[in-house]
This record gives structure tokens, C-alpha cells and sequence, in this order.
């Protein structure tokens, strides 16, 4: 499966956005709280109480571009001078890439996600260094399970 494949190969931007979104473009998605992590993990069986997984993992953000839009379109961060996606909208002369990875502003901060999310758009970034099995309890109430 997905795990196992990382663990194999390292994580590979190129399956961004095909079984979720992508609203920051053609990246490896990272999320701060396991429960963001728990949404877009799946029990092996149809049971929502099933065994999940997901992987605990080291990702080096380095220069990092906090934003508060998306761009779909992106495959590396965005321009360091005007914050455009770098090879079909960006006019500066030299493009600025200095960013290492995107940071999704929270709405509460005036972004688009509810959670602290981060995506890099290298594979050389990220480095998994646990897998995490847990189950959803019999009284758990999040929306998947009260189905």
C-alpha cells in the first residue's frame, strides 16, 4: 500500500492531488495535527474502526513561504519577489526562488485551511522515521465514524 511504497521510495510529488485536493499545487502535503493526518488516512476494511496508519516524519521546510491563497498549479513555491507561481506567471527578472516549501496560513489568521499544513515540492525534504497503527475508539464522534 501508500506506506509501504513511501517507506520503499520516499515520498514523490507527482501523486499530489489524485486522490485529494491540491490547492497548493503538485506537492507532499505535512500537517501539524494528527487529526488533519486522521481525515485522508483510510481503515484497511470498510469498518471505520479498523486499524489505520500513518507515518510520523521529519520534513525540512528551510526557507519557507507563508501564503494565504493557494495556487493549484504550483510545482515548486511560489517567487520570492512577487509571490506568483514561478514558471508560467511570474515576470520578475531574475525569478526569485528562494523559497523551500509553501506554509498554509490558517483561517483564523485570514488563510484557506482550518489546520497548519506545509508542502514541499522535493522528495529530498522529507524523511519518515515512524509508522503510527491506531484505531478510532467505539465512542469516537468525528464524522466519519457517526455514519
Amino acid at each position: 500500500d501508500g506506506i509501504e511504497q513511501i517507506i520503499s521510495n520516499g515520498f514523490d510529488p507527482r501523486f499530489a492531488g489524485m486522490a485529494t485536493g491540491a490547492m497548493f499545487g503538485q506537492g507532499v502535503y505535512f500537517a501539524e495535527h494528527s487529526s488533519k493526518s486522521d481525515f485522508y488516512s483510510r481503515p484497511r476494511r470498510p469498518d471505520p474502526h479498523d486499524v489505520r496508519r500513518m507515518l510520523l516524519v521529519l520534513v525540512c521546510l528551510g526557507n519557507t513561504c507563508h501564503t494565504k491563497v493557494g495556487g493549484k498549479s504550483w510545482t515548486m513555491p511560489p517567487c520570492s519577489h512577487c509571490y506568483k507561481e514561478i514558471r508560467k506567471e511570474c515576470q520578475c527578472d531574475p525569478k526569485g526562488i528562494e523559497f523551500d516549501a509553501v506554509s498554509a496560513v490558517t483561517k483564523d489568521n485570514g488563510g484557506k485551511v482550518d489546520f497548519p499544513e506545509h508542502v514541499i515540492y522535493s522528495n529530498t525534504q522529507a524523511l519518515p522515521i515512524a509508522e503510527i497503527s491506531y484505531k478510532h475508539i467505539s465512542q469516537c464522534r468525528c464524522k466519519e465514524c457517526r455514519h
